[in-house]
């Protein structure tokens, strides 16, 4: 697929232009000469965006005009992402921050250790720094990451906390549309504000990244801790798709998905009632892969295409995720869930399915769970970690350093 650079120069206006990077997303006055620097090409994908509602606080471990304010690591079992906050002071934004978004795959971390070696510690003459990190790799990692860039590396392993903590930052800054994808049922939520105040809450928080992870968040704003979740997630898609096609890559798998068509290998309703049946739509899924196991069965020696195969395990386990979404929030007696994660992949097609599936289970089980897609839904941990440790967490968070062996 096509890659594009999105430009919106203000409210209601787009520029695209093609490019041969990654996808990047950039928000307001954010020219495409002051984007195109070395130090966010190199990463696997790159997000910038202003916030004109925030003065830059500088770290004072980062002094000087120019420099980052601070940054954060989240590192994934599938991703390692970094933010890191610079003083914006051009043109129209002068007085904000920009926030720079970086992600690089967990598996070449030397890659991603070298770009904050160059890119982002250099901003700094100050060399006695400290990182701050969560994820589930910030434990593995975190000698080879002190030692390559020379610094205390503190880690937080609450990673939802941050989720959330990433999530109420970017709420108090951004409007709707550059906060929440389009499918998200924002009706009577206010925005700008903190995320206690946002009418979202009580809900629940899904990270839909390598697994499924749900924690419970009260009115007040505040993480309740883990509820439930799966061990089938995006590592899940990745690696049956590596096994039932040829792709190489998540991105690859997903432009394959989108090109197949899952009523190829699915078994649905007419295929076996031959209309409507009990209520259930013609079109609606009886079996994921059932039409493969018939075709088993009857020896046809029939072919599925790939894209076709893809197309129905991107179904399977996004429908499988989305389910278990909607049983937690049932059984919490919430009425609203909120997205982020690398999963969801600013694709379009799986936000529709999972609000699809909420609707259905919906009208059957008798309780409604409206969904809230986050944009840049892959750095809440990496945003929330920054946001804690400069002290500008809403909920009071602030970062905790358990007792890790060294």
């Amino acid at each position: 697929m096509p890659k594009w650079l999105v430009l919106r120069s203000g409210v209601g206006t787009e520029k695209r232009a093609h490019l041969d990077a990654p996808v990047v997303v950039i928000a307001a006055f954010l020219e495409i000469s002051q984007f195109l620097r070395p130090s966010m090409a190199d990463g696997l994908n790159a997000e910038s965006l202003i916030l004109p509602s925030m003065a830059t606080r500088l770290d004072p471990l980062h002094p000087g005009h120019g420099q980052p304010a601070s940054f954060a690591l989240d590192i994934g079992g599938t991703l390692a992402k970094v933010a890191y906050l610079c003083p914006k002071a051009e043109g129209k934004c002068c007085g904000s921050s920009e926030l720079r978004l970086v992600s690089f795959k967990t598996d070449d971390l030397d890659t991603c250790l070298n770009f904050i070696r160059h890119h982002v510690i250099s901003y700094s003459n100050n060399h006695n720094i400290t990182v701050y990190s969560t994820g589930v790799g910030c434990s593995k990692y975190r000698q080879k990451i002190a030692d390559t860039l020379s610094v205390d590396l503190q880690a937080d392993t609450r990673e939802m906390d941050h989720a959330l903590n990433g999530v109420d930052f970017l709420w108090r800054h951004l409007p709707s549309n550059q906060l929440v994808y389009e499918g998200s049922d924002v009706k009577g939520l206010n925005f700008g504000v903190p995320f206690a105040q946002s009418g979202v809450g009580p809900c629940i928080l899904i990270t839909l990244g390598s697994a499924l992870c749900i924690s419970k968040v009260s009115a007040e704003g505040s993480c309740e801790g883990l509820v439930g979740g799966s061990s089938q997630g995006g590592l899940t898609f990745l690696g049956l798709g590596a096994l039932l096609t040829k792709a190489q890559s998540f991105e690859e798998l997903i432009q394959l998905a989108e090109k197949g068509d899952r009523r190829n290998v699915d078994l649905l309703v007419k295929d076996t009632a031959g209309s409507d049946y009990n209520n259930a739509p013609s079109d609606s899924m009886v079996s994921s892969f059932g039409k493969a196991a018939k075709m088993l069965a009857q020896k046809s020696g029939e072919r599925l295409s790939e894209a076709d195969i893809a197309s129905s395990l991107l179904y399977l386990i996004t429908d499988q995720m989305a389910q278990t979404v909607y049983l937690v929030a049932k059984c919490q007696n919430v009425s609203r869930a909120v997205f982020c994660g690398s999963f969801l992949s600013h694709n379009q097609s799986i936000i529709s399915q999972i609000r699809e599936k909420l609707a259905s289970a919906s009208v059957y089980l008798d309780h409604t769970v409206s969904p809230v897609f986050m944009q840049r839904e892959g750095y809440m941990g990496a945003i929330g970690v920054l946001a804690a440790q400069m002290n500008l967490c809403t909920n009071g968070t602030t970062f905790h350093v358990p007792d890790l062996a060294t």
